[in-house]
């Protein structure tokens, strides 16, 4: 039906039409397609739980560009990042600290990699949130882009930051991050691909860990898709 939007699980790329003349090119068929989908893969270091002693998964390897250098979930034990929500939402999970769990001693970073295709303009919703550290700011940091790679490739457009509250409070529980625009945004994305990277990283060993039961240092991030209005 004319106007009828139905969003399907990520990877589908058929999603009943938005209107087919604003949608397609003239002459198009009524069942025009506005699909998208989306790709993940993730890299991380300093983390143990999996026994890797802090080291790169996966090892990186010389002169073969990205996704030769990130894995698929499921590649390793104990991997920090999750897909929720049918794919289209991801979370970082950091391992507790060094000084006030006696856990992890090293600094830990991460970053997951989504490679979103688009078949007609699109509009692309973000929105994160997270905890860090009630100690000092500038810490738990997180920095989200988004860069078009095809039909051209463009350059790498910040779309937030944020990082842990602070506050001097030592080994106190979490706090939640300061986001700088704070969230949500949306974006146009043209038909092509695009690559969005959520980047963080404890920037040191301390202050970071599950306190009470509760959920810890972390960083969690949703996407939306719908029709871009016509113009």
């Amino acid at each position: 039906m004319a106007g009828e939007r139905t969003l399907l699980p990520a990877g589908t790329r058929l999603i009943a039409s938005a209107g087919p003349q604003a949608l397609c090119a003239p002459g198009a068929p009524p069942c025009c397609l506005w699909w998208w989908e989306v790709a993940w893969c993730f890299w991380d270091l300093g983390f143990i739980d999996g026994g890797q002693a802090g080291q790169r998964r996966p090892t990186p390897i010389t002169g073969y560009p990205p996704p030769d250098d990130c894995y698929v979930l499921g590649t390793f034990p104990a991997e920090p990042w999750s897909l929720h929500h049918g794919g289209l939402t991801v979370r970082l999970q950091f391992e507790d600290d060094m000084n006030c769990a006696d856990h992890n001693p090293y600094t830990q970073t991460a970053e997951a990699r989504a490679t979103i295709g688009i078949g007609a303009d699109t509009i692309l919703g973000v929105d994160w949130f997270g905890r860090g550290e009630t100690q000092d700011p500038g810490y738990e940091e997180m920095r989200l882009t988004v860069q078009q790679l095809e039909p051209v490739v463009g350059p790498a457009l910040l779309v937030g930051r944020a990082h842990a509250p602070g506050g001097g409070l030592g080994c106190a529980p979490m706090g939640a991050v300061v986001s700088d625009p704070p969230p949500p945004h949306e974006l146009l994305l043209t038909p092509g691909r695009w690559l969005l990277r959520l980047w963080a990283s404890t920037n040191d060993p301390l202050y970071h860990f599950h306190a009470d039961g509760d959920s810890g240092a972390f960083y969690e991030a949703a996407l939306s898709f719908r029709p871009a209005e016509p113009a």
